[in-house]
């Protein structure tokens, strides 16, 4: 790992998004936190480089939709291409 390694500590403990905490391994621990930290970063990073997913999109109402309006014109304009083409 990494950077700072935490201190050896008796038991280790993770709270679950109910709020209920949970004992678990050093080992479990060390990577729920690691996972958390990777997680992070990869969206700093898209957000520092403005990269956005599609799923990001659709949730605020731009995504799929327009995307499959934009492919069915392409399609469109492919075939009347073809079709004068002949």
């Amino acid at each position: 790992m990494r950077g700072k390694q935490p201190k050896e500590r008796d038991h280790y403990v993770l709270r679950m998004a109910d709020g209920t905490l949970v004992d678990v391994t050093r080992e479990v621990y060390l990577e729920w936190y690691r996972s958390r930290r990777r997680e992070r970063y990869q969206k700093e990073r898209n957000r520092k480089h403005g990269i956005c997913s599609l799923d990001s999109l659709e949730v605020r109402g731009n995504g799929s939709g327009h995307f499959q309006d934009v492919a069915e014109g392409w399609r469109r304009r492919f075939c009347e291409i073809s079709a004068g083409i002949k």
